[in-house]
Formats: C-alpha cells, structure tokens, sequence
C-alpha cells in the first residue's frame, strides 16, 4: 500500500510538470484574462472585514481561541478510544478455538461439522476455514484454532432483508454451538488483521494478566 501512494504521488508529479503544461499551451487559446468569479468575490467581501477586524483587537481573538481551546480540551477527555465507526465489511471472520493439544485430524473433523452446520444458514454464499500455520508462517497458530471465513450473500437475496447483522450473528451462534467442545471468537477479515498487526490480538479487547511472586526469599 505504501509503494502504490509513493508511486501515484511520483506519477502526479511528473504528469504535472511535463503533460499539464504542454496541454495548456496547445489547448488554451485566445487572449486569457485573469479575474476572480462571483464565488470568490462574495468570499472576499466576508473575509476582509472579518481580517481587519481582528487585526485590530488582536487581544480579543487570543482570548476567543484560548476559550475555544479550552472546550475542545474537556470534550477530549469525555471522547472514547475510538473516533471513527466500525466498518461493516460484509463477512465474517469466524475463530474456532478448540482445546490446547487438539491434534491434527481430529480439528479438521470438528471443522468440517462446524463447517457443514454454517452452509445450512440461507444467508452464507460459501465458507472455507484455515487450521495451523500455513507454508509462509505469517501466521502461526496451533492446529487447535482454526480461520474461519464466511462469505456472506447480498442483503438483497436474505430470506429476510429486514434482519440486521448483529441479529444473524446470534443466529449463527446459536446453530454453531451444537458443535461441542469448540469456543467461538466473531469478527471481521480486515478488522482481525489489523487488530493482530496493532496489538498482536485479534479481539477489540484484550485481557494482560501478570501474577508476581512478592514471598520472602528463604535463608538456606
């Protein structure tokens, strides 16, 4: 992503500096006038008063935009950790975390029932699932836990368009835990990868708990 920006502003720049001028001079014809439009005149008729005014009460404008900093810094401190909406990305990225030691075959068995449970569902287009660590280990885990990846049909083909997500996902739940001895962890692909990146978990919320020994060490 970063070489795709640094290659669009690099491509921008050169395009600017040789193809704009040269379009421009073969397209740009007449005699060419500069004047300011109607939008640009009404603008100016607001900000030179505004301008003037406050470089004469200098004392005034310090002690508004004192004021102004001082609320926004108490509406700050009242903001949560989050300020943009939660991006709804359509699928589901399903964790399927079974008991530590679960071998190989016995994940993939478990797998393909939760599997089959989850296509029954009308809204589910199709599902695949990722167990381990693959070839590349970009992502290790144990055969244990196992990606789970539901793509989801459009809310047009829904058996009920009306129903919300938060809605089919307690649907889901509720189907899935006829699977026994599986624990279930809900969100979304991109979401997930980029909680991993950030914090190195895939939740919202992650729990650190840190026992320290305080006992007096004993004399020999």
């Amino acid at each position: 992503m970063a070489f795709t920006v640094v290659a669009a502003l690099i491509g921008a720049l050169i395009f600017s500096i040789t193809f704009v001028p040269a379009a421009i001079a073969i397209f740009v014809k007449g005699k060419v006038n500069e004047k300011e439009n109607w939008l640009m005149s009404k603008a100016r008729s607001v900000y030179e008063p505004v301008l003037f005014f406050s470089l004469k009460r200098p004392a005034i404008i310090v002690l508004v935009a004192i004021g102004l900093m001082a609320v926004t810094s108490y509406q700050l401190t009242r903001l949560g950790s989050e300020f943009l909406p939660k991006l709804d990305e359509g699928d589901i990225a399903l964790h399927a975390m079974r008991i530590t030691g679960t071998g190989l075959e016995q994940s993939i068995e478990m797998q393909k029932q939760l599997e089959l449970i989850i296509g029954e569902l009308d809204e589910v287009e199709r599902v695949f699932s990722k167990i381990g660590t693959p070839e590349v280990a970009t992502d290790p885990m144990p055969p244990s836990v196992a990606d789970t990846i539901l793509i989801i049909k459009p809310r047009s083909e829904w058996a009920n368009p009306s129903k919300t997500k938060e809605e089919f996902i307690d649907e889901l739940r509720h189907h899935i835990e006829q699977v026994p001895r599986n624990n279930y962890e809900f969100t979304q692909p991109i979401e997930m990868r980029f909680n991993e990146l950030i914090a190195g978990v895939r939740a919202d919320v992650a729990l650190t708990i840190s026992i320290s020994s305080n006992r007096p060490a004993i004399a020999p």
